[in-house]
Parts: structure tokens; C-alpha cells; sequence
């Protein structure tokens, strides 16, 4: 586990076995975007869905959650590095 982080990266995400399916909004919501963006990215062809037969867009639950481990492995920060002997931290009284 990432230091930063206090809790799993899977705690709380939905279960591909009992969910197959996510709504736009709960979409957008793991990947920290907009829905209109989610919709955008769906319609590019960045995003699997399939519709429903009222035409509400649904994505594959362990396609989005396997994007968003794969989007939070490389997006999270680095650890910090020490600081280089010699160079002095300068602070704004």
C-alpha cells in the first residue's frame, strides 16, 4: 500500500461478481472526471459500454475498475527523495 494512502485501493469499489455493470455517474466518480467527460470518452471509443434498452450507457465494472488501478498505480506521487547535501531550504518568514 502506497504510504500516502489509509486504505486499500479496492476498499469500497464495487464487486464485479455482484455489479456488472456501473452507471455513468459511478464511473465518473472512480475515475475522477465529469460524467459529461465519461460520456465523451464512451462515445470516442476510450471507454467500453453497451446500452440499455431505454439507451442509458452501462460500462463493464472490472473493465473501469481495472482502468482506474491501472490510472491510480501511475498517477500516484512518487516517494519523496531526500534532499541533496548542500542545497539549503529556503523558508518565507
Amino acid at each position: 500500500m502506497h504510504p500516502i494512502l489509509t486504505t486499500p485501493l479496492d476498499a469500497g469499489l464495487p464487486d464485479p461478481r455482484t455489479k456488472p455493470y456501473l452507471r455513468t455517474s459511478e464511473v465518473a466518480e472512480l475515475l475522477h472526471a465529469a460524467p459529461k467527460t465519461v460520456s465523451n470518452w464512451a462515445t470516442q471509443g476510450k471507454l467500453p459500454y453497451a446500452r440499455t434498452l431505454g439507451g442509458h450507457r452501462r460500462y463493464p465494472t472490472s473493465q473501469i475498475l481495472a482502468l482506474a488501478r491501472f490510472l491510480t498505480s501511475t498517477l500516484l506521487p512518487a516517494q519523496p527523495t531526500p534532499a541533496r547535501h548542500g542545497s539549503a531550504e529556503r523558508t518565507v518568514p
